[in-house]
């Protein structure tokens, strides 16, 4: 008797936290089933790999097995990991400018590899970049995001807010266009 040929499809080698649930496909429908930390919805050789039900951590061994009408088994298992999100975070944007005001540097927690996008914002390439209210015109909310990919592939982002205002109209009276020296 041979033993049967197993394997199964669609597990990647690393998740992050937050990702989505992911369908793994075995080659013996209806027969094989999946086991394994973050495996849901089991059954006719298909199963649901849910990261956030696995948890951080790994390797975690996920396996397919399948028992044929012989009586003979024989299983496939792959190691994946889960990962945690970087936390990321920026520094020296106020809620509110005026249409005047120079250029902001800004800068992010995971300098020099994050970087920044938004109205206005001219990343660095360094975890600084500089806003200028003055090109994004009165108005806002302007939200910039600040974003680092860790080793993992996971990708973590922090955004905040800014408005930029207008001037307010200055004048004065009581002075004349000319006088005479007494």
């Amino acid at each position: 008797m041979d033993i049967p040929d197993v394997y199964f499809v669609g597990l990647d080698d690393d998740y992050c936290l937050g990702d989505e649930s992911v369908t793994l496909l075995g080659n013996h429908p209806p027969n094989g089933s999946f086991s394994g930390p973050g495996i849901t919805d089991n059954g006719d050789a298909t199963a649901i790999f849910n990261p956030n039900a696995a948890g951080l951590g790994g390797p975690y061994s996920i396996t397919y097995s399948f028992t044929d009408e012989l009586g003979c088994t024989n299983s496939e298992t792959q190691q994946t990991g889960v990962y945690a999100l970087p936390t990321v975070s920026f520094s020296g944007l106020a809620a509110d400018y005026c249409e005047g005001d120079a250029e902001i540097v800004i800068t992010g927690s995971e300098s020099p590899d994050g970087s920044f996008e938004g109205t206005a914002v001219f990343d660095q390439g360094n975890g600084t970049a500089l806003f200028y209210p003055v090109i994004a015109g009165v108005g806002g909310p302007y939200e910039i995001t600040y974003s680092y990919e860790n080793a993992n592939g996971c990708l973590g982002s922090d955004s905040q807010s800014t408005n930029v205002n207008e001037l307010p109209e200055v004048s004065f009276i009581g002075l004349s266009a000319s006088y005479c020296q007494t």
